[in-house]
């Protein structure tokens, strides 16, 4: 049994990059839209997974070693993959990251959607000086999307080996508007060069969990009011009779 299943029944500032951040969550939803959407999948302990994604070659596992070990370590074998338990503290929490540290199967969809439906968040790792890679991280957005259509979970497109200037082809700008577009976190770095942006990058996504964490919680508590509840049922019974309406109308046409 691959480790992330087993783990799965366990668990049920010297940067030569520049990296800015987008905007995750929409804020103007209906309270009850979103109590439905964003109360499924995610861990309410102080354990969270984050899953990294990306092409073969651009920096996954440095990047995850970088975070770990504060070490940079440039050669890894692309066809293994592992999860690391990492104990940090994060804004003054204490706290239990896993981070899953995957490889890049073209090809094997139902092994990548296991890996999707395991995370609480995710980092999405392309090679600035490689644009296949820019593009492979779009597939693995959409995959995401498509896996976690009914929850809510931070993406992080991280630009890696901008330490490589000299030979970029996907400019900053293109990664943060396409970020923005698709409301994920972005940010550069370089896991041969810089250890804070690494941290960042991870950071920022437990971040982005915490806030949905904190939102399941205060939702928890609304929801646990009997007028809410109250209204919930009568919606619930609402959807009812009008599917089967429709369905009846159906089959006397």
């Amino acid at each position: 049994m691959p480790l992330y299943n087993r783990l799965m029944q366990q668990h049920g500032s010297g940067s030569p990059c520049t990296g800015s951040r987008c905007c995750v969550f929409n804020s103007d939803e209906d309270e009850l839209e979103e109590m439905e959407s964003i109360n499924n999948g995610i861990s309410t302990k102080r354990e969270f997974r984050i899953v990294v994604m990306g092409a073969n070659g651009v920096g996954k596992s440095a990047l995850v070693v970088r975070y770990l070990t504060r070490r940079f370590i440039g050669d890894y074998d692309s066809r293994s993959e592992a999860i690391y338990s990492h104990h940090t503290t994060i804004d003054g929490k204490d706290v239990i990251l896993h981070v899953m540290d995957t490889t890049w199967r073209s090809g094997e969809k139902d092994f990548q959607r296991e890996q999707i439906r395991w995370g609480d968040g995710f980092l999405l790792v392309y090679d600035i000086t490689n644009r296949t890679s820019f593009e492979a991280v779009k597939t693995l957005l959409e995959e995401i999307r498509d896996v976690r259509k009914h929850t809510r979970v931070p993406v992080a497109i991280i630009g890696n080996k901008c330490d490589l200037l000299h030979r970029r082809v996907v400019d900053e700008q293109e990664g943060g508007q396409f970020s923005e577009q698709m409301n994920c976190l972005f940010l550069e770095t370089s896991a041969s060069e810089s250890m804070d942006t690494v941290t960042n990058a991870f950071n920022m996504v437990y971040r982005d969990i915490k806030i949905i964490h904190r939102k399941i919680e205060k939702l928890k508590r609304f929801m646990q009011k009997p007028a809410v509840s109250a209204r919930l049922h009568l919606r619930q019974s609402l959807k009812m009779f009008t599917e089967k309406h429709l369905r009846d109308r159906t089959s006397t046409i």
